[in-house]
């Protein structure tokens, strides 16, 4: 049954953005807004690989596993950019810009080995242990919207054109892009370090060995 997980904040934060005001026909028009959406995904339960193919996979991607793993989890951090016209309009800038950025924790997906549901034991065991590597990256996940979000919120927009023409207004769409990438990009190593530090805390010596005795405790 998948496992339905929420995020403990807003699904939608919106955040007007301090602004380097630009001048001219466009001096006395609110900066454009940023909508930060939130979304990760349902959670998934699969047993499509054996405990042997699942120890080939950890040997191959260089991490020690002692014991051979039971299974995994894993997800993916994707992002999108929309730039759109606000509601928002002046009679000097009638074409402002509204910036959404769509932000998924997606593909969540916890795989146990298929030799593991013979044990229910074992295999409930093992379920709640990558529950909790579940958990422990969605909570990872709401730190770095909440990060991205404040940093789109205090760092000043690039110079953006002072008139109204298609030429300008597309021009101003590119720098905007280019500057809300570069800020989701430039927190996106200190993400990976956090889901790390996060699901290495939960594979403790006595994590592994309350696994490796689930059966026999009549767990």
């Amino acid at each position: 049954m998948p496992l339905m997980l929420t995020i403990p904040l807003s699904v939608a934060l919106l955040v007007a953005v301090t602004a380097m005001q630009p001048a001219a026909a466009c001096e006395d028009a609110a900066p454009p807004l940023i909508h930060v959406v939130a979304e990760p995904t349902a959670v998934s339960v699969a047993a499509d690989f054996s405990l042997s193919e699942l120890d080939a996979m950890a040997q191959r991607s260089g991490i020690a596993h002692q014991p051979a793993p039971l299974g995994f989890y894993s997800s993916s951090v994707l992002h999108d950019v929309r730039l759109q016209p606000s509601q928002a309009t002046t009679a000097a800038c009638t074409d402002r810009l509204q910036i959404e950025l769509d932000i998924r924790l997606s593909d969540r997906r916890i795989e146990i080995g298929r030799e593991v549901q013979q044990q229910r034991c074992r295999y409930t065991a093992a379920l709640a242990h990558y529950q909790r590597k579940a958990e422990a990256d969605r909570l990872v996940f709401a730190d770095y919207v909440t990060t991205v979000a404040r940093v789109l919120h205090t760092t000043p927009l690039p110079q953006l054109a002072d008139t109204t023409d298609a030429g300008s207004v597309a021009a101003d769409q590119v720098r905007l892009e280019h500057w809300v990438e570069a800020v989701v990009a430039q927190h996106l190593q200190a993400l990976h370090q956090a889901r790390l530090a996060a699901f290495q805390a939960i594979d403790t010596t006595e994590e592994m060995r309350r696994l490796a005795e689930a059966c026999t405790r009549g767990a």
